[in-house]
This record gives structure tokens, C-alpha cells and sequence, in this order.
């Protein structure tokens, strides 16, 4: 618990950091700032490992989670996303939680077996670009950054009139990020911007890629659909030890996001 919370405090503290430096440039530049959020759908499909007492051993779970399955186990969802920018360096960041539940029970000859599972992921990553190439028709902008990402995951076994079993897991990392973002203008008031970044440190190595096209409905008002792929590997010790996870995943989503700027 205390390593779990000193984690939290690490990230707020760089946060806290970030904004003040963004606040302390304001008064030497005019900056735009947005926040937003969205809607999406997300599939999920690769290899999940831990080393379980309830089934006598590590355990590797074969994920494939469409996204019709993954609405049926949602407990609760959120995301947002901000940024600012003074039109040469831009700021970005994003927050994400989902709380996925599912339970389940089987009849025996005398007796009943209750499971269920509890899985928490939270994701924060931010990043600073500057823009090496800036022109009204393509906008090339190199970035470094870092993404954070947290696993809680907690299994319960009753098995009525014998007993109860319970397993917790708790694994978060953080990966340094170097990527690039490409701004395409088109038609007035359209945007196509794709990023690409590789992020390594926490994790074995991770790729994420995003994709979509912003309308600027108004001055201050914008919207835009995306599409979305982050293929992920970590691994907490090994197979066989008490705290072994192994995360080794392809995550893809596809939504729509809607936004305001001043």
C-alpha cells in the first residue's frame, strides 16, 4: 500500500510540476489550451499470466475480448484529454480508467461455487513536442513524454459449506516515450493528425499509434473520430514466483471525441 501510494504522489508531484512550468510561459507567449473527452469501443486481444494459489500454480489466459464483451463486464469508464500549445511547443495529456466486473455461479451436488473477478486499469501519459516543420498545409512535431499505467486486479473463490479463496493483484510501470505527430489541414476547418511513439523503461517495449480527423465546429467548440492501437509487454518477475504478471496485449479502439479551446 505505501509502495502504491507513493507512486500516486510521484505522479501528481510531476503533474503539479508541468503545470506550473506551463503557467509560468503563458506570460512570455499567447497559448491556446482544450480539454476534451469521447466515446469508443475497445478490443482486446493477446496473453495474460499470474501465478495463482487458487489454481495451484501460474496461470496464462489466452485475451480475446471483443467489444460487445467488454461493455457487458464494464463497471465504470472514464477518459480525458488536454493541451496546450503556443503554436511551436505543445503540451499533451491524457487520463483513463476502466473497471471491468464479472461474476458467476455453478451448482454442485451439494454445494455452489461463487467467483468473481474485479480488473482496474488506469492510464496517464504526457508528453511535450515541439514543431520542427510548421506551415498551413503539414505540421511535423518530434515528442518525449511518459505514459503510466496501473493493474489491479482482484479474484474471489466461496465455495459454500467449504470455504473462500482470495487473490489480489497490484502491478504499475512507467515507460519513457519517444515519439512523432504529423498535422494535416484540409478543407478549412478539418485536421488530420496521426502519432506514432515507442515507449520502454517500465514495460518490455510497447507501441502506440492514433489516428483520427478534428472539425473545428466553432471557434472554441471542435470534434473528430480517431482510431486507436497499443500493443503492450510487461512482465513483474517470473513465472513461478508469487507476484508473477505478465501483460502482453494488443489493444484497439475506435470512437468518437468532442472538445473545447480558449
Amino acid at each position: 500500500m505505501e509502495e502504491k501510494q507513493m507512486n500516486v504522489k510521484k505522479l501528481c508531484c510531476v503533474l503539479s510540476v508541468l503545470c506550473i512550468l506551463g503557467i509560468g510561459t503563458t506570460a512570455h507567449a499567447d497559448w491556446t489550451f482544450g480539454i476534451g473527452t469521447g466515446i469508443s469501443g475497445l478490443d482486446v486481444q493477446g496473453d495474460l499470466g499470474f501465478n495463482s494459489r487458487l489454481a495451484g500454480g501460474p496461470v496464462m489466459v489466452d485475451v480475446d475480448l471483443s467489444p460487445s464483451d467488454i461493455s457487458d463486464f464494464v463497471d465504470s469508464a472514464f477518459g480525458l484529454g488536454g493541451f496546450a500549445t503556443n503554436g511551436r511547443v505543445v503540451f499533451e495529456a491524457s487520463f483513463s480508467y476502466l473497471s471491468l466486473n464479472g461474476d458467476s455461479n455453478r451448482a454442485f451436488e451439494n454445494t455452489t461455487l461463487h467467483s468473481e473477478l474485479t480488473y482496474d486499469f488506469t492510464r496517464a501519459d504526457f508528453t511535450a513536442g515541439y514543431n520542427v516543420v510548421k506551415n498551413e498545409n503539414f505540421v511535423l512535431r518530434p515528442y518525449v513524454g511518459a505514459r503510466y499505467n496501473q493493474h489491479e486486479m482482484e479474484a474471489e473463490l466461496v465455495l459454500y459449506g467449504v470455504g473462500e479463496r482470495n487473490r489480489t493483484l497490484d502491478n504499475d510501470w512507467t515507460d519513457a516515450l519517444v515519439g512523432i505527430a504529423m498535422d494535416v489541414p484540409f478543407a478549412g476547418a478539418y485536421t488530420w493528425s496521426t502519432k506514432f511513439d515507442y515507449g520502454f523503461g517500465g514495460s518490455e517495449g510497447s507501441y502506440f499509434v492514433n489516428s483520427g480527423v478534428t472539425l473545428n465546429i466553432t471557434k472554441h467548440w471542435f470534434t473528430g473520430i480517431f482510431g486507436q492501437y497499443y500493443a503492450i509487454e510487461y512482465e513483474n518477475d517470473h513465472e513461478g514466483d508469487l507476484d508473477w504478471y505478465l501483460y502482453d496485449v494488443e489493444e484497439a479502439s475506435a470512437g468518437v471525441k468532442i472538445g473545447f479551446k480558449w
